[in-house]
């Protein structure tokens, strides 16, 4: 699970790999998705391959992502992967004494 606080964001990326590991690419830009648009929203790059998830409020979310595996023209096999991310409230971690 990701963590990130309520004035952050993150990026997310995926990366097609054949079962053996080796990168390889997919049928047109993955989807993505996430469960709660309330906890964060999602900003996708244009080839689909990364999204930035940025913080609406505190909560947690599942981050989806759906690709077409399938190469031919007229074939589909869907795969993906998901994530959670939790968004916690940001915290003071460090005094700043100010000098005047």
């Amino acid at each position: 699970m990701a963590q990130i606080n309520d004035n952050q964001k993150v990026l997310l990326s995926v990366v097609p790999k054949t079962n053996s590991g080796n990168v390889t690419t997919v049928d047109g830009a993955p989807l993505w998705a996430i469960s709660d648009i309330n906890v964060a929203t999602l900003e996708v790059a244009a080839d689909g391959l990364s999204a930035w998830v940025i913080s609406n409020g505190i909560g947690s979310a599942t981050v989806t992502v759906v690709a077409d595996a399938d190469l031919t023209t007229n074939g589909i096999r869907e795969i993906s992967a998901s994530v959670g991310v939790q968004v916690t409230v940001s915290e003071a971690s460090v005094l700043e004494i100010t000098v005047g």
